[in-house]
């Protein structure tokens, strides 16, 4: 019985621990428009970062690694995302089907750490830079994808873009309500 209320006890306190962790930070991209009529063949895309979608926080300079666009075809050129802001970048989409945004983060390691005094360190780097003691450290890597549809669009929506870790869509998103 003794063991039970310690059971019960150690998962009341992960539950109230866990939503602490569930509120990292996440990248994504958002696009003034996902879905294009032909005629007006272009949308702006901002990256979003933070805890509170669409819209929450600005990415630190430095953090993103690199953003893509895949084009119809398999077509791909690295995107010179705006300095500033959201880094609102126009995308001009040159033919009809369907686009892949794609973005990541530069990997890293977020460290927490108490000082002698018991206050807590929030450090953007591993262990080794913590001074006290390591309450934990995480290794992160961040990806983000988003799908733009320009008229009909293609089947292109489900070729993979090369991140190591990506959700690769199984129906053509253009076709669901």
């Amino acid at each position: 019985m003794r063991s039970l209320a310690n059971l019960t006890k150690g998962c009341c306190a992960a539950l109230l621990l866990l939503p602490g962790w569930a509120w990292a930070h996440s990248l994504w991209i958002n696009a003034t428009r996902y879905f294009v009529e032909p005629g007006r063949p272009k949308t702006v895309i901002y990256i979003g970062w933070g805890h509170a979608f669409p819209v929450d926080d600005i990415p630190r300079p430095g953090l993103i690694k690199g953003a893509w666009l895949v084009r119809p075809g398999g077509g791909r050129e690295k995107l010179r995302l705006r300095e500033g802001g959201f880094r609102a970048t126009l995308l001009r989409l040159d033919r009809e089907g369907t686009y892949i945004v794609a973005a990541e983060l530069n990997p890293g390691f977020y460290t927490m750490a108490l000082d002698e005094r018991g206050r807590l360190h929030h450090i953007l780097g591993p262990k080794t830079l913590a001074k006290g003691r390591v309450i934990l450290s995480h290794y992160f890597e961040q990806y983000a994808k988003a799908v733009i549809t320009v008229g009909k669009g293609s089947d292109d929506f489900s070729q993979p873009v090369g991140q190591r870790f990506e959700i690769v869509p199984l129906a053509n998103p253009a076709g669901l309500k």
